[in-house]
């Protein structure tokens, strides 16, 4: 299909800027999650579906 497990969430940023030591500050885009979408804890992303993880919004790891 082409579509990579990110598409689902590009240009969608659920946490603050990551602040680096050297003064810097980036935005983390989002990665598609199955398990964040089943159990609603994940972002939406610009079609509404609660799925992107970025690493700041969710507490621990996404472990079964």
């Amino acid at each position: 299909s082409g579509a990579e497990n990110a598409d689902k969430c590009s240009w969608t940023f659920g946490g603050p800027s990551v602040a680096f030591s050297n003064g810097t500050n980036w935005k983390i885009q989002g990665n598609w999650s199955n398990y964040a979408y089943d159990h609603h804890s994940g972002y939406p992303n610009r079609s509404g579906q609660n799925g992107c993880v970025d690493g700041t919004n969710v507490p621990g790891l996404f472990i079964k």
